[in-house]
């Protein structure tokens, strides 16, 4: 026992300035050997991890075009007006070119029935379709983001009421052809 112990009570702290040293001591080896090997597994983790890295941003997309179509509720008594905001945004590292006959593009939205069938289009077929062809296309930087208000008074394209009592879905429609498949964003609304 060390003299020291004898004077010490339970519960005392005691501070120790000795040093343990791994020289002269026969498993030595064997305990080095075992500090080894999470080391060398922690560096090939790092480097998984590393090449992990690299061919995910290999993959991921340089340019994103992204459109949502959102209604200001999502419920409407029949014949109400629905007010629905269109937005284009890029996203991602590069630009995105929108190639339209029109002047540079056109946003709008259709809304289609339980079926999937289109009810109503916000476009004017007769006017985009005969707009001149003197702008080739635009390009849209990443971090351009645009919206359009529009209105719905729940008319078909046919000039007929929409039928109450069912739910419609709002999609986002760009016009006009862009160097990225774009993600779209829709929403639905109830017709009561």
């Amino acid at each position: 026992m060390h003299p020291l112990h004898a004077l010490l009570k339970n519960g005392d702290i005691v501070e120790s300035n000795e040093s343990f040293q791994w020289k002269n001591h026969k498993h030595c080896d064997a305990i080095d050997a075992m500090l080894a090997k999470p080391l060398l597994m922690l560096g090939v983790r790092v480097v998984i991890a590393i090449i992990i890295l690299v061919a995910a941003l290999a993959v991921l997309p340089r340019q994103r075009l992204i459109l949502t179509a959102q209604a200001d509720r999502t419920g409407y008594v029949s014949g109400e007006l629905v007010t629905i905001s269109v937005v284009l945004a890029i996203g991602a590292s590069e630009p995105v070119s929108i190639q339209s006959p029109c002047i540079p593009y056109e946003l709008g939205f259709s809304v289609t029935d339980e079926r999937g069938d289109v009810v109503y289009t916000s476009f004017n077929s007769n006017t985009i379709y005969s707009c001149l062809r003197s702008n080739p296309g635009v390009t849209l930087q990443p971090g351009w983001t645009e919206s359009r208000s529009l209105t719905w008074y729940q008319f078909a394209t046919s000039g007929s009421r929409v039928a109450a009592g069912h739910t419609y879905t709002v999609l986002p429609v760009l016009f006009g052809t862009p160097s990225v498949a774009p993600v779209t964003v829709t929403s639905q609304i109830f017709i009561s």
